[in-house]
Order: structure tokens, then sequence, then C-alpha cells
């Protein structure tokens, strides 16, 4: 199917509208790549999962407006509304988008706290309480779990440490 010149030129500016439509969705995978740390594997697939939504994007884009056929000019579209999209709003979007991520980060953190402090405050109240019956408690378990040891046991006695006196060596 034959185009006409000025079919050509609506779908080679509709290509460079899909080349910005591409980059703001790179700028999605940035933006979670910030907000969410990934290392290995992580980046692999949420490359290789862009790279699936361009293919489908622009197959989908070649059947639609050009019938399937696929011509240079759309692909040189694609690239440079891209490459106008990165030199101009991704600027603004990314540096906006990091701004907004430190504050909510820093919102979950303080929420963090906030949640987190009464459980440290009763940790640490009960602390004492809990050194002090551990030994009892411990002592009762075992002698729960292990009832026979409890009268084969010969009493404690506590030995008395002779004091040596400064002169004498004893060996």
């Amino acid at each position: 199917m034959e185009l006409s010149v000025a079919n050509q030129a609506v779908v080679f500016l509709l290509s460079v509208a899909l080349g910005f439509v591409l980059g703001f969705i790179y700028d999605i995978f940035r933006i979670l790549r910030i907000a969410v740390r990934t290392k290995g594997i992580g980046v692999f697939i949420e490359d290789m999962l862009f790279w699936i939504i361009c293919a489908v994007a622009v197959l989908l884009f070649l059947f639609v407006f050009t019938s399937g056929e696929v011509r240079m000019y759309t692909f040189i579209g694609t690239a440079l509304g891209a490459v106008i999209y990165f030199m101009s709003l991704s600027i603004l979007i990314m540096s906006s988008a990091k701004i907004i991520i430190i504050q909510i980060k820093k919102i979950i953190k303080f929420l963090l706290h906030i949640v987190a402090m009464p459980i440290i405050i009763v940790s640490m109240a009960t602390k004492p309480l809990m050194v002090r019956y551990k030994r009892k408690t411990v002592r009762r378990v075992y002698f729960i779990t292990h009832p026979f040891h409890m009268f084969g046991r010969k009493p404690r006695v506590k030995k008395r440490r002779v004091k040596s006196r400064g002169g004498e060596n004893e060996t």
C-alpha cells in the first residue's frame, strides 16, 4: 500500500509521539529503580520488560498506521522523539521524582519510628524484670522437662576462696 507524502508526514509525527511515550515509560522504570533498589537479576528483568513493551508498541504502531509495512522514517521518528524527550521533559521529571522519593522515604522512616517507639520503650522497661526472672524460669522449665535430674542432684555448696597472703606462693 502506497502512502501519500501527507500520510507519511502524519505517521512520522505520530512515531515521534511514540518515542515520547516510550521515553516516559523508560523514566517510569528509572523512577522505580531509584525508589526500590534492584540489583542483578532484578535489573535484567526490568530491562527485558521495558524492551518487550517497546517492541510490542512499535509493532502495534506499524500495524495500525502503516498496515504492517516497515518504513525507516518510523524508526527515525521514534528515536528522534525519545531523544527530544530525554533532552527536555526527562530532566524535569527525574529531578522532581528524586525529590518526591526522598520526601516519601523520610515520611515512611518517621512513621516507622513512631510505630516502633512504644515497642522499644516497653522492651526497655521490662528488660530488668526479664533478667531477674530468667534464671528462675529456666530452672523451672529444666525441672519440668527433666524431672529425674531433680532427685539425683547434689545440693550446691558455695566454695569459699581462701585469700592468699602476700609473701606465700601456692602452687
